[in-house]
């Protein structure tokens, strides 16, 4: 089966920084929602920016 790549300025996920700890959170709204379902159901790949991630933490979320 073909791969589905989607590119876009956010990604499914929301990325935050608690405690020194790196957390994902489902994004509430917009493409991330409308997309979820059919992203999860196929062999996709999403490319996005996570937002403000301090540079402490930028390796460990791109190798997720």
């Amino acid at each position: 089966m073909a791969k589905l790549i989607i590119v876009s300025n956010r990604l499914p996920v929301t990325v935050s920084a608690e405690k020194g700890q790196i957390e994902f959170k489902d994004s509430a709204g917009g493409l991330a929602t409308g997309m979820s379902s059919f992203y999860q159901e196929r062999n996709a790949v999403w490319i996005g920016w996570p937002g403000n991630v301090p540079p402490r933490c930028q390796a460990e979320v791109r190798s997720r």
